[in-house]
């Protein structure tokens, strides 16, 4: 039998539960316990992620179990008190916290370990790498299904990426990772208890430590359509720059779209920016006629003409402070093409935001 911190198990037995990848293989919602050197070991797997906390323990020792996840999860949340005992016992694991006794049948299988990994470790700040995968997340241009939904770690950012937009926050002490996490390993991060993490980059796996627990995850793999130049051509230097109010620029927007391009989907409402110095204004025109409407702003380039659709527009207007200034940075256009990225930023937030569209000079 042994006796363990019921908060900690508590935590661990949550986070374990929380293991479900993409493609619902026999091991999802599986937990596996086993004790060895003072230290209970508990771990699940859905074949992309292998999350692993080994919790302090006392006692004389455990038969190794595998029970279902979700309802060890369950039971040990309904416990009270500051201790738990675990005991094995014909095949079933018998919890017990105070005057309570709970059974949960099992079985003994082998854990599917993971593949072996190796690689230069980075040292991270828990909190600075979830809050930039969170910005990246929250903030993406778009409510559409994205085409590549993992996050990239890369030139020092947490990026999000679509195909027609993407967010980025800067995540500090990343340094030269490279690497894109699966959408269920970004989840999994989140459930990381301590301040710090050690992040390793293996071949085709990501390994992610801590004092007491390790995630050892598949890389994502595939190519982000447009971004030949990876990440870096996400982040590139701005040639002209915009500054306006978010109230503003959405006051201007709001005065046009009764006459915006409309075929039945609110997300066709087209605009366009037109910037020049010292006279910005947003068009519009359509079969339900035309209207021009200047705004506010500063514009430091050549004139420039910017498509946009209006609610995606308006979705990254709303993830910004209205009564600060943001900056709208243009990128330079190729010989080859048209497609130029927008770049959003506000002081007041932590990363920007971008949208790939069309741009004319």
């Amino acid at each position: 039998m042994l006796t363990l911190n019921l908060a900690t198990l508590i935590a661990a037995t949550s986070a374990l539960s929380s293991v479900a990848g993409e493609v619902n293989f026999a091991t999802t919602k599986v937990a596996f316990l086993s004790y060895a050197g003072g230290a209970l070991s508990l771990r699940a797997t859905d074949l992309t992620n292998w999350l692993t906390f080994t919790v302090p323990a006392d006692g004389d020792g455990m038969a190794d179990m595998q029970v279902d996840a979700g309802k060890l999860a369950d039971l040990v949340n309904k416990l009270r008190g500051d201790t738990v005992a675990l005991a094995v016992d014909n095949g079933a694991l018998t919890i017990t916290a105070g005057k309570s006794k709970r059974k949960l049948m099992g079985s003994v299988v082998e854990f599917p370990e993971h593949p072996a990994i190796a690689g230069d470790a980075v040292t991270l700040d828990t909190s600075a790498l979830t809050t930039a995968i969170a910005f990246s997340e929250r903030s993406r241009p778009s409510d559409e299904r994205p085409e590549f939904d993992g996050i990239r770690l890369q030139a020092g950012h947490a990026v999000a990426y679509n195909g027609k937009g993407f967010s980025a926050a800067a995540v500090e002490g990343l340094g030269s990772v490279a690497v894109t996490l699966t959408p269920s390993t970004v989840k999994l991060l989140s459930r990381v208890p301590t301040d710090t993490i050690r992040l390793t980059i293996g071949e085709r796996l990501v390994s992610v430590t801590w004092d007491g627990g390790s995630l050892i995850a598949k890389q994502m793999v595939g190519e982000w359509r447009f971004l030949d130049g990876g990440v870096d051509a996400l982040i590139p230097a701005r040639d002209h720059t915009l500054t306006v109010h978010p109230a503003e620029l959405m006051r201007a927007v709001a005065s046009v779209k009764p006459v915006a391009h409309f075929d039945k989907n609110a997300k066709s409402e087209h605009i366009v920016l037109r910037l020049r110095a010292g006279a910005c204004e947003v068009d519009a025109l359509s079969n339900a006629g035309a209207a021009v409407e200047p705004f506010d702003a500063e514009w430091d380039g050549p004139e420039v003409v910017v498509r946009l659709l209006q609610s995606r527009l308006a979705a990254i207007m709303g993830g910004y402070a209205s009564d600060m200034p943001i900056s709208l940075a243009i990128t330079s256009l190729t010989a080859d093409t048209k497609t130029a990225a927008v770049v959003f930023r506000q002081d007041a937030r932590p990363g920007f935001v971008g949208i790939l569209t069309q741009i004319r000079q």
